[in-house]
């Protein structure tokens, strides 16, 4: 146990080390991280976007339609695709705003949608 201590904090100063000699720098905004290392530069944004508000989908549990909306009228093109829970896909019938489940089995369902941005997966339980 004690040699695996003394091997992580050994890890931790060879990088902390060759950081300080290397020049790297980072910015201090917390979501934006730039380390330099003579002429190569690395860029990450550390900033997490939840899709999932984006997308309404209510009621949760039903017997025949589910309603779906997009937040703050945002204009995306999805693609909707209802799975059983086993993965394997259902045909349902979509229409503006509705997914009719009616003719699928009482069961839990995974309604995904998808675009060019993002994906987003909801569940919803048929009576």
């Amino acid at each position: 146990m004690k040699l695996k201590l003394l091997l992580v904090f050994t890890i931790c100063a060879m990088v902390s080390t060759a950081q300080s000699k290397s020049g790297s720098n980072t910015t201090d905004n917390p979501n934006l991280t730039v380390a330099t290392d003579n002429n190569f530069a690395v860029t990450t944004l550390n900033e997490t976007i939840n899709f999932d508000d984006e997308i309404k989908l209510y009621p949760t549990v039903t017997e025949d339609l589910i309603y779906f909306g997009i937040k703050d009228d945002k204009s995306y093109k999805f693609t909707i695709t209802v799975y059983d829970i086993y993965g394997k896909k259902q045909n349902v019938e979509i229409h503006e705003g509705t997914i009719n489940i009616n003719d699928l089995e009482p069961g839990i369902y995974i309604v995904r949608f998808t675009c060019k941005k993002f994906s987003v997966t909801k569940n919803v339980v048929r009576k």
